[in-house]
Parts: structure tokens; C-alpha cells; sequence
């Protein structure tokens, strides 16, 4: 004999079985745990799947922070553009509400007559500072006001050197949008 203990016992189909186990004799009723190996590729699976889910929320957020690059650089396109065509003495204000940046446009057509809209910019999943590191203000009326020059588009307000740097960080990748203060020019940068 092969050394395996054997045993006849009746299923609940009926069938008639030896009760021997694949892994060297032992009745099947008796083995009630699991193995050192089996809980070993739990673990390793449950790994796995954590790391992957690590990597994917990263790159949400890496997406999202050069998405927000973009969709500033386009405000400040858009708050340029009206600043040279509107009349009177138009601005943006840009700061943090409920963990989003927004941007509020303000247009005086008369002293008693105000226009503004209100867009957010970008999302919560993303951090925005400028002028390295300062972070934006937490509400509008201590926001960072934007002027454009009519007649040449350059930042007239604020200028503290030659250039206005927003940066937008998230998911380890970080984008800066640069405003040139003499021609208001800006551009996003990886």
C-alpha cells in the first residue's frame, strides 16, 4: 500500500468515495483551516489590488492637475480678452470657495449698474498656489485681483516682478501657468 489512509463514505449525491484527500491521506471532514501557502497569495493579491489603486488615484489627480492648468490658462485668456474690450475698468478675482478655485469677473458699466459672473476653475482634487507658495486667498473679497491693460493686454495688476506664476499641483505632477506681467502673455508649463 501507498501509505494513504482510505475510508468509503456516501456523498449527498449518493456517490460512493474513498474520502481520500488529494494532499496525502487526510480525511477531508478533518481539514477545517487554510494552509500557510494559501494565505500568503491572499495577502499578495490584496497587495496587488491596493498598489493598483494607489497608481489610479495618482493619475486621476495627475490628470486633474494639468486639466486645471488648462482650464486657468483659459480664464486668464478669457479675463484678458474682456479687459481690452470691455469699457470701464474690468477685473477678476481669484480665490478658494468650499475647496474649489473660482474666478469672479467684475464689470462696472455704470456706478450703479455691476456686471459679474462667476466660473469655477478647477476642482477640489488639486492644490493652487502663486508667487511660490503663497496659497490663494479663501474668499472673494480678499481674493487676487487681475487687471489687463485695454490699450496693450500687460498685467497691470498685481506686479510684483516681471512675471505673475500660478502653480497647480496633483497626483506628483505639477504645472505652472506663468503671466508675463509687460504684455500679459501666459502660458502653461510641465
Amino acid at each position: 500500500m501507498s501509505g494513504h489512509r482510505t475510508s468509503s463514505c456516501i456523498t449527498e449525491t449518493g456517490r460512493k468515495t474513498n474520502g481520500t484527500d488529494r494532499r496525502g491521506g487526510e480525511d477531508m471532514k478533518s481539514n477545517k483551516g487554510v494552509t500557510l501557502l494559501e494565505l500568503m497569495v491572499v495577502v499578495v493579491i490584496i497587495g496587488i489590488l491596493a498598489g493598483a489603486a494607489g497608481l489610479s488615484i495618482s493619475a486621476i489627480r495627475a490628470v486633474s492637475a494639468k486639466k486645471a492648468a488648462a482650464q486657468l490658462n483659459s480664464y486668464l485668456s478669457t479675463v484678458r480678452t474682456k479687459c481690452m474690450t470691455r469699457a470701464g475698468a474690468p477685473y477678476a478675482v481669484i480665490y478658494v470657495e468650499d475647496g474649489e478655485i473660482k474666478g469672479t469677473y467684475y464689470e462696472y458699466k455704470d456706478e450703479d449698474n455691476e456686471y459679474s459672473e462667476t466660473d469655477v476653475i478647477t476642482d477640489k482634487r488639486v492644490t493652487v498656489t502663486y508667487d511660490e507658495g503663497t496659497d490663494l486667498p479663501d474668499s472673494e473679497d480678499k481674493g487676487l485681483e487681475l487687471k489687463f491693460a485695454r490699450s496693450t493686454g500687460k498685467l497691470s495688476k498685481p506686479i510684483s516682478s516681471g512675471e505673475l506664476t500660478f502653480t497647480i499641483t496633483g497626483g506628483g505632477k505639477t504645472y505652472t501657468v506663468t503671466v508675463t506681467a509687460a504684455t500679459g502673455n501666459h502660458e502653461v508649463r510641465s
